[in-house]
Formats: C-alpha cells, sequence, structure tokens
C-alpha cells in the first residue's frame, strides 16, 4: 500500500500526496472542489464534508448516494447496502428529533 500524506496549507486546504496508484487517483477525483498541482505534485481540497444534521427530517443535509457509491466500491451486496442506507437515514432522522426537541 502507498504511503499517503495528510498535512495543511496556510489557506486551510488538505493537501494529500501519495505515490501514484491509479486507484488512490481515481478516489481522489470523486472530491469536489480537488486540485492537482503539478509542479509540488500534490492534491488540495477544502477540508469540508456534509453533516448528517444539517436539514430537516430525513437527513437532507446528507448525501446518500455518496455513501451508496463507497458501498458499491466496496463491492457490499445489494442487501447489505439498502440495509445501512435504512439504517443510516433511521439514525439521522433519530438524531434530528433529538436536536430539534433540544431547542
Amino acid at each position: 500500500m502507498a504511503t499517503i500524506q495528510i498535512s495543511n496549507d496556510p489557506s486551510g486546504r488538505i493537501i494529500l500526496s501519495f505515490p501514484y496508484d491509479p486507484l488512490l487517483v481515481s478516489k481522489v477525483k470523486t472530491i469536489d472542489g480537488r486540485r492537482w498541482h503539478p509542479v509540488e505534485k500534490h492534491w488540495s481540497f477544502q477540508p469540508t464534508l456534509p453533516s448528517p444534521l444539517e436539514g430537516e427530517g430525513g437527513g437532507e443535509g446528507y448525501n446518500f448516494e455518496d455513501l451508496r457509491r463507497e458501498f458499491l466500491s466496496r463491492e457490499y451486496s445489494y442487501k447489505t447496502i439498502k440495509g445501512y442506507l435504512y439504517y443510516n437515514r433511521d439514525f439521522i432522522n433519530y438524531a434530528e428529533g433529538g436536536m430539534r426537541n433540544q431547542r
């Protein structure tokens, strides 16, 4: 496995460098706002992740399609993916309900 180095640049962007690996490059290319720096030979991107508690009900602030794609890339079965997505939505709905009750 390739050695992956992670750091931050002065502007707060995440810097990711690793020896060339087509699988890692394809994964990095799924990140929105990524940028390849050919001189420095590293990738950079903003450190933002979707919050599962944004939005109201149904986990609207969470991108379940990204989660589904990740499960597919790991070659999980259809039924496993369906179950994981169901329980993730159920948990987020539960957590959001608790957050609303505390307001």
